[in-house]
């Protein structure tokens, strides 16, 4: 499924594509070659091909966690503080699909 099927068939996620395009992030869905379900790399965030559109909206709001909260940090994969940074864009995630969730039940 391509992004602009996703878009029209989720709002949440159409929601998700909005925050990043005000953050001038580009993001696309592509297979991957490892088992990752998302990753940002720059201005891109890049969702792995095949995901449910729950696990679409979860890695989405992840990633986008980490372009607004550790943009300036560069590749924290190697980082001692990297679980410190994925707990906060877990975190960070959860409430921002909880807060669209319920904009969503309102409408």
């Amino acid at each position: 499924m391509s992004l602009c099927e996703v878009v029209e068939k989720d709002s949440v996620i159409a929601e998700l594509v909005d925050l990043g395009k005000r953050k001038d992030l580009e993001i696309i869905i592509k297979p991957f070659k490892s088992r990752a379900r998302g990753l940002m790399v720059g201005k891109t965030i890049a969702i792995r091909k095949g995901l449910s559109i729950e696990e679409m909206r979860y890695t989405l709001a992840h990633e986008m966690a980490h372009a607004y909260l550790h943009s300036d940090k560069g590749n924290t994969i190697f980082s001692e503080k990297h679980s410190e940074y994925e707990e906060q864009a877990d975190r960070a995630a959860m409430m921002l699909l909880d807060l669209l969730e319920k904009k969503k039940a309102l409408n």
